[in-house]
């Protein structure tokens, strides 16, 4: 009766750690999507939510624009430069999105 109550115990044990991880995967891939903490898009999944935008606003028979800013990289003091105004523009833009 007791190795019964211990098989119990350690399969359900064992359900809800299976669950957990399949709830720590889907977390780590929605988190993959995203630059570290900055919650900015990375350059592939905003590509991919233009397209998916763009798709409806065609349906909708609605226009949308995708601006892309391509400052022209000297040394790395501009590409640092490059790369905080990129961010901060993008996390405005999804700032006025959200509104």
């Amino acid at each position: 009766m007791g190795a019964l109550l211990l098989m119990w115990l350690l399969f359900t044990e064992v359900r809800k750690n299976d669950k957990e991880l399949k709830e720590f995967k889907i977390k780590a891939k929605e988190l993959e999507k995203y630059v570290g903490s900055s919650n900015l898009l990375t350059i592939s999944e905003f590509e991919n939510r233009v397209k998916f935008i763009s798709t409806g606003t065609q349906r909708r028979n609605e226009e949308n624009y995708y601006v892309v800013f391509k400052p022209k990289e000297v040394n790395n003091a501009t590409e640092s430069l490059s790369f905080l105004l990129k961010k901060n523009t993008l996390k405005k833009l999804f700032a006025q999105i959200l509104i």
